[in-house]
């Protein structure tokens, strides 16, 4: 998995010549999720409020940055399932025209606070990052299909974090927002993590959220 993380790493330093954003950008979002626990916890279903928040600009070479951010806190028959992460993300903009916008990097998956089965657990790992957008009619406007991912990998231990959905598109001014429901599906296995003997987390369900691009 570390050969495939350089490997990636590697590819996008190689397209960032031609890969940055035309202009300054902030773009900022935020997520529910009716996300339920499954495989041994079945949790019940409760919504989760993800963020997140990224930079891109013109210069070459130089990555855009990304930081998303999500809590999941619930019960399951008395074992206490808490846990908090956080996604720092170095990407490039490896398209970017009126048929596909591509993005895709490298980061740091950080768990800030975990706690399952009574194990409480804390730490980071190397993680990859991909995201597109395929508009389905214009770019800047209307509905489009939106899908975004990262994985880890490092011995043991593994992380998936899938979702894709529609999107609807327009124009506020100065301001472009989106608006995105769809299906969203993470697994977590910590199995050797930060000491812990074994532990799995498993939620999916369905979401709706927006992104404002300033």
């Amino acid at each position: 998995m570390r050969f495939k993380l350089f490997s990636a790493a590697v590819l996008a330093a190689t397209c960032a010549a031609h890969a940055s954003a035309d202009v300054l950008a902030f773009k900022v979002g935020a997520q529910g999720w009716d996300a339920e626990g499954n495989d041994g916890f079945n949790t019940a279903s409760q919504t989760v409020v993800n963020g997140w928040a990224a930079f891109e600009h013109p210069i070459p070479i130089v990555p855009n940055i990304k930081v998303r951010a999500a809590q999941f806190d619930a019960d399951d028959n008395g074992d206490n399932i808490k846990l908090q992460t956080a996604d720092y993300i170095l990407y490039y903009e490896i398209l970017d025209n009126p048929v596909l916008a591509l993005d895709i990097g490298v980061g740091a998956h950080h768990v800030r606070s975990g706690e399952l089965m009574g194990q409480q657990f804390e730490g980071a790992m190397p993680e990859v990052y991909a995201s597109a957008r395929f508009p389905f009619f214009d770019r800047d406007e209307g509905l489009g299909f939106y899908a975004e991912g990262v994985a880890a990998s490092v011995n043991d231990v593994k992380m998936t974090d899938l979702q894709a959905g529609i999107s609807y598109s327009f124009s506020l001014s100065a301001i472009d927002l989106h608006l995105m429901a769809g299906y969203r599906k993470a697994s977590y296995e910590y199995d050797g993590f930060d000491g812990m003997i074994d532990g799995e987390q498993n939620f999916d369900g369905i979401t709706v959220g927006f992104e404002l691009d300033i």
